[in-house]
């Protein structure tokens, strides 16, 4: 069984900020623009989907990549940081709570917005561990957007991603 222990953490208003919440600020703030801002050269264009490296990253991920994909009439973006990929589920673990715990409660600011926190709870299951966070309050075309942060097994590996993109999106891709 998957356990990991997850604790809400409240923070006071203007006292938290680190380089996770720094980074998903940035990404935030551009989802409004399909992340045309944080986008660097294109790594494969292969209709209907393009990728793209990202400008903005967590420290020491694997990949970031900002995906644009032409399954919709008005599109689909996301930005995707494959953060970790370890055999040491320990390891994984340690760095998902850590992940969580930098994320949940945050205040998201953006120009031109009122200040948002970011919430969210695990879902937790043998092989895997998923955390949807929202931005509230949710207002105008940040109803739709979604974080999620996932922790799952593939082929005896724990891979770790963190995701901003349309809920509509991930309902479509689930």
């Amino acid at each position: 069984m998957l356990c990991v222990p997850v604790s809400a953490v409240t923070q006071a208003q203007g006292a938290f900020n680190n380089e996770t919440q720094s980074t998903l600020q940035k990404v935030i703030a551009d989802y409004q623009f399909q992340f045309r801002n944080i986008r660097e050269t294109v790594l494969r264009n292969n209709p209907p989907i393009v990728q793209y490296a990202s400008k903005v990253k967590i420290a020491d991920a694997v990949s970031c990549i900002v995906s644009e994909s032409a399954r919709s009439n008005s599109g689909a973006y996301s930005w995707e940081c494959l953060v970790l990929r370890t055999s040491d589920h320990a390891a994984a673990s340690r760095k998902y709570k850590e992940l969580f715990d930098q994320i949940n409660n945050s205040i998201i600011r953006i120009e031109g917005e009122k200040s948002f926190i970011l919430n969210g709870s695990p879902s937790i299951s043998s092989e895997s561990t998923s955390s949807y966070f929202h931005l509230l309050p949710a207002i105008g075309v940040f109803q739709k957007l979604e974080v999620k942060l996932s922790m799952q097994k593939e082929n005896q590996i724990w891979v770790i991603n963190l995701t901003v993109r349309d809920r509509e999106d991930l309902m479509a891709s689930n």
